[in-house]
């Protein structure tokens, strides 16, 4: 199993809105889809990022570079 941060949207949110956060164990990819899913079933996942920090997530997912 490999941690895996997931961020994603819900109804009524805006593409300029900070996406949340789904923070999760699993096998892969499609193990994590469906663990987003059955977390909240309406959600569109915008971004996967492979370890625990949210702030990183967020990073790669903005283009972010230290």
């Amino acid at each position: 199993m490999k941690d895996y941060v997931v961020l994603y949207r819900i109804e009524g949110s805006s593409a300029l809105d900070v996406p949340f956060a789904f923070v999760c164990e699993a096998e892969d990819l499609t193990h994590v889809e469906e663990q987003m899913l059955n977390y909240y079933e309406d959600a569109e996942i915008v971004w996967v990022y492979q370890g625990t920090d949210v702030d990183l997530a967020l990073d790669e997912y903005y283009g972010v570079t230290l």
